[in-house]
């Protein structure tokens, strides 16, 4: 048996990304396999001209649907 510590997964991990020689922190999700982020965000890093028409469906942890605007490589 595992017991958690509740106030550990608490704790949010954050990182300080460069991309485009633009800075950003970001939340950090090490069980993902993709990232999500927001059109504001997107457009701060100036990759929103750049994204293309998404090729995969992304649902929450309950199943609902999250729509993606498109998709880039980073």
């Amino acid at each position: 048996m595992i017991i958690y510590n509740t106030e550990v997964l608490k704790k949010r991990f954050f990182v300080e990304l460069k991309i485009n020689d633009i800075q950003q922190v970001l939340l950090l999700n090490s069980g993902a396999q993709h990232t999500i982020i927001n059109e504001e965000t997107a457009r701060n890093l100036e990759i929103f001209d750049q994204l293309q028409p998404a090729k995969m469906r992304f649902h929450d942890y309950n199943g609902n649907n999250i729509p993606i605007t498109g998709q880039t490589f980073v």
